[in-house]
């Protein structure tokens, strides 16, 4: 592995990365060469989610990063904490992991997501 893959902290039991926006975009430039490096937003109804459905919460903790794009996860972690926490917005990390990925040359799959432009999608992304 060629990056540091940032810590996670439970948060109402569910594993969420202590990380910023700029640590999983380092995470991209620098590919896992043995496997993808896997990305989960989460928003509060993920930890939600998790908290019922003991797959979903094992696949965020598998997952090499969980970022935190909702502010009541956000405060979660400042409360377990980690005070400089702040929320890593997920369309922003999507238009930036794509862009990075498109530099170094590293494909990247985004599942269930929609990049929005002014009008409506500008292009919607899922796993072939």
């Amino acid at each position: 592995m060629t990056s540091v893959i940032p810590p996670k902290d439970p948060v109402v039991g569910t594993p969420i990365s202590v990380t910023t926006l700029d640590e999983v975009i380092s995470l991209m430039e620098k590919p896992r060469t043995d496997r993808a490096t896997i990305v989960a937003v989460c928003t509060v109804h993920s930890v939600m989610t998790a908290r019922k459905d003991p797959e979903f919460r094992r696949a965020l903790g598998v997952a090499d990063v969980a970022t935190p794009d909702g502010m009541p996860l956000v405060w979660g972690l400042r409360a377990l904490g980690h005070r400089d926490q702040h929320r890593v917005y997920g369309p922003e990390s999507a238009r930036r992991v794509v862009f990075a990925g498109f530099l170094v040359g590293v494909a990247c799959s985004l599942v269930g997501t929609q990049i929005m432009g002014e009008f409506g999608p500008l292009v919607t992304l899922r796993i072939a």
